[in-house]
């Protein structure tokens, strides 16, 4: 449709200029019309299809370990150049030697297994090691220092899932089955729609535990997978510990949805506004009674072709008929090797992505500014299509008159 577009305004233009300004328009500026049209439209079309295209994926990790970062100095070797002028107007330069010392402050990070490093404080690393327990390994940094020598000390997890951190790294990815019209006939909600019968927009944010709290008052960039729980929930640590643990073995993640006293179909709206959901994705949905706190319905949804992972948790849930969290991330610690298989979204590149039909309004508005412009250009240069005369003397110096026409077809 772009493509059409690209040719379609500056045809109209150039019928404009055909047929009202033809006398000041060359054969060759119809071209600065069609040329950039075509390049402007092809332009903007990949930047909206990119944009329609980019999706974002939450990719789970746990920590491995603490470090501690000495202070240090070092010494920067440098040479500046001052310039001057004299009472005479006269310009002079001279080098000079401007090294100085720069110092390095001491700071502390937690590292997950996807090798992420975060700051935390000096408190929550101090928390964390009295939590750990486990011995202190000192790492020799070799640096070329200046007076301060500064290494690092790290402290291992401890292996226990109690004691267990997670962080969450967002990365892009290309989603083609969001911007094609395709089979997958998800329900088309606007966002007030989604809104009002109660679905998630959005996922949660990623929080820094540094400004927000969270365990020990700091570290990392955590997000909670569970959503819409109105009570306290047991073993939060076990089920983030899931996502942490298969998120980069297994390029798994899973989020638990909670809905209360609300239909089944809740889930198929929230699915169809998620577009199934990312790759790495295993969506699980509950309808819970807001009194009993019963489980009412369960519905799973995901990208991957195998649903043995699926129908298993869908038979625990209903047979148990109430949450427990802790169990059910055991079951899943359990089930995710065995049935998890994360879908590769390039068995979707078969897809042909399109704008939107907004999208398609700007582009069509972005053209038709572009060729007016080029149109008043044409008819305002010096460029015209009217004959040009010239004196020319011939043999006799006889004064004769010669039309010369720039239009090929004269």
């Amino acid at each position: 449709m772009h493509i059409l577009v690209s040719f379609a305004i500056p045809f109209i233009i150039s019928i404009v200029l055909l047929i009202f300004f033809r006398s000041k328009t060359v054969w060759y500026e119809y071209l600065f019309l069609f040329i950039p049209s075509i390049f402007v439209g092809l332009l903007l079309n990949w930047v909206m299809v990119s944009s329609n295209t980019s999706k974002t994926e939450y990719l789970g990790y746990y920590v491995t370990h603490v470090q501690h970062y000495d202070r240090w100095n070092e010494y920067i070797h440098q040479t500046c150049t001052r310039t001057w002028t004299d009472s005479d107007g006269n310009s002079h330069s001279e080098t000079y030697d401007c090294s100085y010392v720069k110092d390095h402050p001491e700071y502390w990070v937690i590292v997950d297994n996807g090798k992420n490093e975060f700051n935390i404080t000096k408190q929550t690393f101090n928390n964390i090691i009295l939590q750990w327990k486990t011995p202190m390994i000192f790492i020799d940094m070799k640096r070329s220092y200046h007076t301060i020598d500064g290494d690092a000390q790290r402290y291992m997890w401890d292996n226990n899932i109690e004691h267990s951190y997670t962080t969450t790294v967002p990365h892009s990815y290309t989603n083609k089955i969001q911007a094609t019209n395709s089979i997958f006939n998800f329900e088309k909600l606007t966002k007030k729609e989604a809104s009002s019968y109660g679905v998630y927009l959005d996922y949660p944010k990623i929080e820094s535990l540094i400004t927000k709290g969270g365990w020990f008052g700091g570290g990392g960039e955590y997000q909670s997978t569970l959503m819409g729980f109105k009570h306290q929930l047991d073993s939060v640590k076990y089920w983030d510990f899931v996502n942490g643990f298969n998120g980069k073995q297994h390029q798994f993640r899973s989020y638990l949805i909670a809905y209360y006293n609300q239909p089944y179909n809740i889930s198929m709206m929230q699915k169809s506004w998620w577009i199934g959901g990312n790759k790495n994705e295993f969506i699980i949905t509950i309808g819970l009674d807001s009194i009993t706190n019963k489980i009412e319905w369960v519905n799973t949804f995901s990208w991957s072709d195998d649903v043995s992972l699926s129908h298993m948790v869908d038979n625990y849930l209903t047979q148990r008929g109430t949450l427990y969290l802790g169990e059910l991330s055991n079951n899943l610690m359990e089930w995710v090797p065995k049935y998890w298989k994360r879908k590769s979204f390039k068995d979707f590149d078969y897809l042909k992505p399109t704008i939107t039909s907004t999208q398609l309004f700007w582009l069509s508005i972005i053209l038709l500014i572009v060729n007016m412009g080029i149109g008043v250009w044409v008819v305002i240069n010096d460029i015209t299509n009217e004959p040009r005369r010239y004196y020319n003397y011939g043999y006799n110096h006889r004064q004769q008159r010669k039309r010369i026409s720039i239009w090929p077809f004269n």
